[in-house]
């Protein structure tokens, strides 16, 4: 694989590609900071910084609940998403009805939406409440802290990090990296003192997907694994 490399004209004639490797395990690397937003690993740590941008952004909160280290199933999150569609309400604040229900909380508000709530078991109710929890502490933090922080914390609070550093196969290491790579780059958008921002980061991120990579950008990273090349 190491003598193999993958040339494409735009960030987003990679996509295709790298779901297809991933699917039939074949190992691929990236070069350039904007085709490493396309791998699964960081475009849950993007829509984790769409949300806190946007606590309204409902796709993206899908993705994050879809995480394994969130621990819902498929299932329970498509109730979640159904239970806020039938009451006109965001994922977010569909959570928060499906938590305050489950917690015995009375108001009018929740007595019209009980009826469409899902008929979560005792474990699945601890998973909202513990999900809605680190979610309202990450959206405190995002308006004092720099959105390295706020990534740094969502990993170590949710068991993300400590479920990283258990390096079992080559596809674990390779989500290491990149997750570290991300978190450098963002590292880099600090300048003179000034902490990025989440919105910082969004608006890095988006521009960089549209205007693409310089031709030297990743030029200098250690390409080293067994594994297909894809570059811009």
């Amino acid at each position: 694989y190491g003598g193999i490399a993958l040339l494409v004209r735009a960030h987003y004639h990679a996509k295709l590609f790298m779901q297809a490797f991933e699917q039939v395990r074949i190992p691929f690397q990236t070069v350039g900071p904007g085709l490493l937003y396309y791998r699964n690993e960081i475009r849950d740590l993007i829509a984790l910084l769409r949300f806190l941008e946007n606590p309204l952004d409902s796709i993206s909160l899908y993705r994050i609940l879809s995480m394994d280290v969130m621990s819902f199933s498929h299932k329970d999150t498509l109730y979640l998403m159904n239970f806020a569609k039938k009451t006109g309400r965001s994922l977010f604040e569909a959570m928060d009805a499906s938590r305050a229900l489950s917690q015995g909380e009375l108001s009018p508000e929740l007595e019209n939406m009980k009826r469409y709530a899902p008929l979560f078991d005792a474990a699945t109710k601890a998973k909202v409440v513990r999900a809605q929890a680190l979610l309202l502490t990450l959206l405190e933090d995002s308006r004092t802290h720099s959105v390295t922080q706020v990534i740094y914390d969502f990993l170590d609070r949710s068991g993300y990090l400590k479920l990283l550093t258990t390096i079992e196969s080559t596809e674990d290491q390779r989500r290491l990296d990149n997750i570290t790579r991300f978190y450098k780059q963002l590292k880099a958008l600090e300048s003179e003192g000034i902490e990025p921002t989440v919105r910082d980061a969004i608006t890095h991120i988006d521009l960089s997907l549209e205007l693409g990579d310089s031709p030297t950008a990743g030029v200098s990273e250690a390409l080293t694994e067994n594994a297909v090349t894809i570059a811009t």
